[in-house]
């Protein structure tokens, strides 16, 4: 087996663990008030560590899962749209987590003392900034489960364990999928169910990079002999 694919099976389960502490830790502002301001200044040291992480891990977790495509072959449909599709819930997400961990705090600590005139125009602010959230969040996360599923009917391919890690994912999945449309504002709480979904598929994954699997089919016999002569 590769050490890059050793690395990316560690960069996957880690990156698993971690957002879901992350998102536990993740603090809450409180509905809009007068001093919500002052709540959301206190609060951001806290928020940008979280925030950080998670841009970290969303990083780390991009580049598993580009050596897990590369695992199934170049050439195959199925892992390349799954990628580019994942690479775009990352980015998607990394704008939510840049907005809500960067840009709200910001603009709380600037009208934390404004007038009142200035405290409105903030709140216009921050409700643009959480509408950027909720947006942004919501299309990285049905894009990286989109990305799951084509995953997951790639895994299929595959006798064995790894089959059947294809069927329980593109199964979940698609209820992931369900779930997301079923809800109305993301909050921590509900983020938290949501991110231990996708950890439970992510640490499939990460075994299947972990533990040697001849996976797909190589471009060419020259790459068939390559990969298993690796495995």
């Amino acid at each position: 087996m590769k050490f890059s694919e050793k690395l990316a099976a560690a960069c996957l389960a880690l990156g698993a663990f971690l957002s879901l502490v992350a998102i536990a830790n993740h603090p809450q502002a409180g509905p809009p008030a007068p001093a919500i301001f002052q709540t959301i200044t206190g609060l951001a040291s806290m928020d940008r560590l979280v925030h950080t992480v998670l841009i970290v891990i969303l990083v780390a977790q991009l580049f598993g899962f580009i050596v897990l495509s590369q695992k199934f072959g170049s050439r195959r449909p199925a892992p390349i749209a799954a990628l580019a599709v994942y690479a775009l819930g990352t980015a998607a997400t990394i704008a939510a987590a840049c907005t809500d961990g960067y840009m709200i705090p910001a603009i709380a600590a600037r009208y934390a003392n404004g007038s009142s005139g200035d405290l409105q125009s903030a709140m216009q602010l921050l409700t643009l900034c959480g509408l950027i959230v909720q947006v942004a969040t919501r299309v990285g996360l049905n894009a990286m489960f989109v990305a799951f599923a084509l995953w997951s009917i790639e895994f299929m391919h595959v006798p064995g364990w790894v089959r059947t890690t294809g069927i329980v994912g593109l199964i979940g999945s698609a209820g992931s999928l369900v779930l997301l449309a079923a809800t109305g504002r993301f909050e921590p709480h509900n983020l938290l169910l949501i991110t231990l979904t996708q950890a439970l598929w992510i640490f499939g994954a990460a075994a299947i990079l972990a533990f040697p699997v001849r996976a797909g089919v190589p471009d060419t016999a020259a790459d068939q002999s390559a990969r298993y002569a690796s495995d």
